[in-house]
């Protein structure tokens, strides 16, 4: 709002404010509800007595009605505005000979922001609610599987994301749509979701005594995966192989 021209539209059907402390009060109103107080200055003027006013009735000294003349925006004051938007505090007691202040806040911002624990646990992959257990033991279990599930996938993205940063091998192939597409700082929920476009599926044929496995190939994304993971490849491999 503040980047375009602003203007204050008033409803149609009611009636034209006569008093002008009233008018005041209404303006600062609707000043303080679109959050532009001080960002915009409005003038008014009383209308002369005979003008014709809206309608076709003319105004009388006994009958003041108030014409909004102008809307103006203040640039300072929208200027200073737009320059402390989306600016934080942040605290730290770090002391300074450990870590300078640019330091600190690269550090905040490449770290593991816990607020996203909390949401995922909320929300997908895990939905902790609705529980839709009564008993108190039930309870308790499922929120302790559901963390055991937070850490392994804390575990899986900072594993990722600690080997990508040291050798700078990005992974392509992470979004759907787009496989050229590098990402360095991969989510653990988003590489879950690569393996599931993957429609792994393991088959087995049996005929008499002989047993064939069949498990599809991994992409060679889902292999660096593995392999950023500490997992041999091998290791899913050998989910396929003759039973016979």
């Amino acid at each position: 709002m503040l980047g375009q021209q602003s203007t204050i539209e008033w409803p149609w059907g009611r009636r034209q404010i006569r008093d002008a402390a009233q008018l005041a009060a209404r303006v600062s109103q609707v000043l303080e509800q679109h959050a532009v107080t001080g960002l915009l200055h409005v003038a008014w003027r009383q209308e002369e007595e005979g003008a014709v006013a809206e309608g076709g009735r003319r105004s009388s000294a006994k009958d003041p009605r108030y014409v909004i003349t102008e809307v103006r925006r203040d640039e300072t004051a929208i200027a200073a505005r737009q320059h402390h938007l989306g600016w934080r505090a942040l605290a730290t007691s770090m002391p300074a000979e450990r870590m300078s202040l640019p330091e600190c806040v690269l550090h905040y911002r490449q770290g593991w922001c816990l607020e996203r624990d909390f949401h995922l646990m909320k929300a997908r992959p895990f939905g902790m609610s609705p529980i839709l257990v009564h008993r108190e033991e039930q309870i308790v279990g499922k929120t302790y599987l559901l963390t055991l599930a937070l850490r392994l996938m804390t575990l899986m993205e900072t594993q990722v994301r600690r080997v990508i940063a040291d050798t700078d091998k990005a992974l392509p192939d992470l979004y759907a749509g787009t496989p050229t597409r590098l990402e360095a700082r991969p989510t653990a929920a988003r590489l879950l979701q690569a393996f599931a476009r993957a429609e792994i599926t393991l088959t087995h044929v049996q005929w008499g005594d002989k047993g064939i496995w069949h498990v599809t190939p991994l992409t060679p994304t889902l292999e660096r995966v593995l392999n950023y993971l500490g997992i041999s490849s091998a290791v899913y491999a050998r989910l396929a192989g003759d039973t016979s």
